[in-house]
C-alpha cells in the first residue's frame, strides 16, 4: 500500500470512528427521550422536588376551593403549563395531587408543539428551555442519528475501496465499531462531572439508555470482528494448502533450472 493510500485510509478510519461515536451519542439521546423511558426517569425526580417545595396548608386551601367546584385550576409558571385538577383528586390528599399533577405536566411538556425548530428554539428568539424534554428534541436526535449512520455507511464503503488487503476490511470496521462504543460506558460519569449538582439528576435522563446502546454496539462490533478474523484465517489456510510441500519443491527446482540455463 502506497504512502498516500495508507494516509487516506487512516484519515477515513478516523472520520468513521467520529461518525460512529457521534451517531451513538445521538442514538442514546433519542432512546432516552422515548416517552415511557423519559417518564420513568423524570417522574421520581420531579415528584420529590415538588413534595419538598409544597408549603404547609396549600392542600387544605385547594380542598376548600373545591367545596363548590368540580375542579381546581392553576397555572405553573416554571413549566409554562395550565393544570386542571379534578376535585376528587384534590380531596384524596397531597400524594394523589402530586402524582396526578406530575403525570399531566410531563405529558404537556413532552408533547407541546413549538413554532420553531429544536435548534431555533434553543438559540433564537423563541427560546424555551423545556424543549430539551420534548418529543421535538427526541425527533431531532433521532434525525441526527440517522444522518451520521448514513455518513458511517459511506465511510465504510470508502474503507473497503482503500484497503489493499480486503481480508483486513472486516477486522478494521469491527475494531472501530467496538472503540466507538467504549465512551458510552462513561457518559453518566461525564454528565456528573460536567453539570452543576442542580442539573445533574436531570442531565442523567438523557443518557439513561447509554448502557443498552453500548451493549448493542459492542456486540455488533465483536460479531463483525470475529467474522473477519475467521474469514481471514480460512482464506489464509486455503492458500496455504493450495500446494503441497513436494509441489513447492518441484516448482522451485524448475525455476532454478530455468535460471541456470539462461
Amino acid at each position: 500500500m502506497g504512502f498516500a493510500r495508507g494516509s487516506l485510509l487512516s484519515f477515513v478510519g478516523f472520520l468513521l470512528f467520529l461518525s460512529l461515536l457521534i451517531g451513538n451519542l445521538f442514538w442514546t439521546f433519542s432512546l432516552s427521550l422515548e416517552y415511557d423511558q423519559f417518564k420513568s426517569e423524570v417522574t421520581p425526580l420531579i415528584s420529590l422536588k415538588v413534595n419538598e417545595s409544597v408549603p404547609e396548608g396549600v392542600v387544605e386551601i385547594m380542598q376548600i376551593a373545591c367545596v363548590n367546584e368540580s375542579e381546581y385550576v392553576f397555572y405553573q409558571d416554571q413549566f409554562d403549563v395550565a393544570l386542571s385538577l379534578p376535585c376528587d383528586i384534590v380531596d384524596a390528599g397531597k400524594e394523589e395531587i402530586i402524582s396526578y399533577s406530575v403525570d399531566n405536566v410531563l405529558e404537556d411538556i413532552y408533547y407541546k408543539e413549538y413554532d420553531c425548530s429544536f435548534v431555533g428554539c434553543l438559540l433564537g428568539e423563541g427560546f424555551s428551555q423545556m424543549i430539551i424534554f420534548s418529543k421535538t428534541a427526541k425527533d431531532y436526535f433521532q434525525g441526527r442519528f440517522l444522518f451520521f449512520l448514513v455518513i458511517a455507511l459511506v465511510l465504510i464503503g470508502l474503507t473497503f475501496l482503500l484497503v489493499s488487503q480486503k481480508l483486513n476490511f472486516l477486522p478494521i470496521v469491527g475494531g472501530l465499531i467496538i472503540l466507538s462504543a467504549i465512551p458510552l460506558k462513561k457518559l453518566g460519569a461525564a454528565m456528573t462531572f460536567l453539570l452543576p449538582s442542580f442539573f445533574e439528576e436531570f442531565g442523567l435522563v438523557f443518557v439513561s439508555k447509554a448502557g443498552f446502546v453500548s451493549s448493542i454496539i459492542l456486540t455488533l462490533g465483536i460479531i463483525i470482528l470475529v467474522i473477519g478474523l475467521i474469514w481471514k484465517f480460512l482464506r489464509f489456510d486455503k492458500v496455504k494448502k493450495k500446494f503441497t510441500r513436494r509441489e513447492v519443491e518441484e516448482i522451485v527446482k524448475e525455476e532454478v533450472s530455468k535460471a541456470e540455463k539462461k
